[in-house]
């Protein structure tokens, strides 16, 4: 990357596009991020991220827009971003504490600063504790909030660095979360999380930066190529090697593979600034594009909850397959505009507009330009930057010299397109290798347990599916022995809902076998309830029903002469405290 940017001037006649084309062209990606972010939430499944990487795109678009206002109101803009972001957090903070208090919360937070953890609802530095009935759905995506905010409180500084060291600031963006993943940085302390997300999307803040000073217009096709080439070429070889090695290609789980591969989507999507006169075209288009924009904060905050709801209605009315995805999507989507009519006034008054029932307007709207988590300043023509911050020696954006055939664009299209959908294929139907531990090879015999065979983890709750152990956490290998009704198993799967686990049928076994159980997770005494579903050939074959740690655990046999993979998939009902986790003990197929 030490030759990826450089500061080569174009002729006089390289201008600026209109900065209303380029905001809407702004406002289309982070309207389609936050889409993503609610599929993905909704659907679950792993190569969702790989095909549209949405945190990062967020991250990069805030930090283009918010260089630009650094550039034109100096540091009040951190009080303006301030000011946008918290008032909507209040809003969900004054539903969310309240219910989980109802709802049994009453152990304090397993913090030295125990109920003093409540003030992370005002001020989101770190995220905001929560717990008894429904807590996790008020409180599991708040890691972006902390994220974005400490971004905005750094931004002077990395703006200053980054304008004075551009691409060794960038090197070291992209080089720190691989330094930390190889433990050459070990980051300890109170605030080790919010640094963790901060570390890993810094690189995207940064090329927000790099795109509203036109650095990336200015790139050469072969620096572009060479950039984008090994960002991506590294990102999905990392991606590879961990899913191959764990059976989960989610990007959530790969830190690093994470940073690499946002970074190289970023670089891609904010090289190129289409004119858009397709989609000015269509005015119900933009006015969609302007209720997101407008609507970011209540979106992301309320579509998880509303999710939950939608959940245990889409429950009720029995359907399976592709049918119970499309209503379940459906229902999110309702309860979500739902939750846009009743909270998403409050985001019209903390940016000083007036407060509106509906997020658009009669008139043709024009780009909102909100950050994609706090509103931002409405556009406006490209001015000098305002004396107080001259230093930091903003450039105006540049476009491509006319008459230049660029022709590194389509390899780089090109390429990020076939690793994606390679990814993407691997993911979805082609498991990875067995581990290469012995011990977990198959043996010559006649069975063949499910912890041994290459498999696909389509989706899983909380970190990786664990191989003959309990899901712990978010880390690999941090469960314990999967044990059940007072009787140890060596082998089985440990998951939590919600799972789904794709494995192909061995051609010369007939049968599957395993005991499933609710585990309850550490400190949880009321876990929700919880349900196994097996699916072979996209039909159900095995349901548990509702199942708790009480219940023990249901043996299950299944006969399998026409079925080709089965699906191992764990639901909740969400009726509980955090759900319980699963295990899938003594999984095998028999021979």
């Amino acid at each position: 990357m030490s030759s990826a940017l450089s500061e080569r001037a174009l002729p006089p006649r390289a201008v600026a596009a209109a900065p209303r084309e380029r905001f809407l062209y702004l406002d289309v990606l982070r309207a389609a991020a936050l889409v993503r972010v609610v599929v993905y939430h909704v659907l679950g499944f792993a190569w969702i991220p790989i095909v549209f990487p949405a945190m990062g795109v967020m991250f990069a678009v805030a930090g283009s827009l918010m260089a630009r206002s650094l550039d034109r109101s100096g540091a009040r803009v951190i009080r303006s971003r301030v000011r946008r972001l918290l008032p909507a957090l209040w809003g969900l903070g004054a539903v969310a504490v309240p219910v989980m208090l109802l709802q049994g919360w009453t152990d304090a937070p397993a913090s030295k600063l125990g109920w003093g953890e409540l003030v992370w609802w005002l001020v989101p530095l770190h995220t905001p504790p929560g717990g008894g009935r429904w807590g996790w759905s008020f409180t599991v995506m708040l890691w972006y909030l902390v994220t974005y905010l400490w971004l905005v409180l750094l931004s002077p500084v990395l703006l200053m660095v980054y304008r004075r060291w551009p691409r060794l600031s960038l090197a070291v963006a992209i080089g720190v979360p691989v330094a930390v993943d190889l433990g050459v940085l070990t980051p300890g302390g109170y605030f080790t999380d919010a640094m963790w997300n901060v570390s890993t999307y810094v690189c995207c803040w940064l090329l927000g930066f790099a795109h509203q000073d036109g650095w990336l217009r200015r790139l050469t096709d072969r620096q572009f190529f060479v950039a984008a080439t090994t960002l991506a070429v590294a990102g999905a070889g990392v991606v590879l090697w961990y899913g191959l090695r764990t059976g989960t290609f989610d990007l959530n789980h790969v830190p690093v593979g994470r940073s690499l591969w946002s970074a190289a989507f970023v670089l891609v999507v904010l090289r190129f600034e289409p004119r858009m006169a397709w989609l000015r075209a269509r005015r119900w288009a933009t006015t969609a594009v302007a209720a997101v924009n407008r609507r970011a904060v209540t979106i992301y905050l309320w579509h998880l909850p509303g999710g939950i709801v939608a959940l245990l209605v889409v429950q009720r009315l029995g359907l399976s397959g592709a049918t119970w995805w499309v209503a379940l999507l459906a229902a999110v989507g309702v309860m979500t505009a739902v939750a846009v009519l009743v909270f998403g006034w409050i985001e019209d008054l903390s940016a000083g507009r007036p407060a509106q029932l509906l997020p658009w307007t009669r008139r043709r709207p024009a780009p909102v330009c909100a950050d994609a988590v706090a509103g931002q300043d409405s556009p406006a023509p490209v001015s000098p930057a305002p004396a107080g911050i001259t230093t930091t020696g903003s450039p105006a954006p540049v476009a491509v010299a006319a008459g230049n055939r660029p022709w590194g664009a389509p390899l780089v299209l090109g390429l990020v397109a076939v690793l994606a959908l390679g990814l993407t294929g691997v993911a979805v139907a082609s498991p990875g290798p067995p581990t290469a531990s012995p011990q977990r090879q198959p043996q010559a015999q006649e069975t063949r347990y499910i912890s041994d065979l290459p498999y696909t983890a389509i989706a899983n709750g909380l970190g990786p599916v664990e191989r003959d152990s309990t899901n712990g956490g978010d880390e690999p290998e941090d469960g314990a022995p999967i044990e059940v009704d007072g009787i140890g198993y060596e082998h089985g799967l440990g998951v939590y809902p919600f799972s789904r686990i794709r494995v192909a049928r061995p051609a010369e076994c007939h049968r599957f076998v395993a005991v499933v159980a609710a585990v309850a997770p550490a400190g949880n005494a009321d876990p929700a309830r919880i349900g196994f579903t097996v699916w072979g050939d996209d039909r159900p074959l095995y349901r548990s029903g509702p199942m708790t740690p009480r219940d023990g655990g249901r043996h299950v046999t299944l006969e399998l002469r026409d079925v080709e993979r089965i699906e191992l998939v764990v639901t909740t009902r969400r009726d509980g405290g955090l759900p319980a986790t699963a295990v899938w003990a003594d999984a095998q197929f028999q021979c």
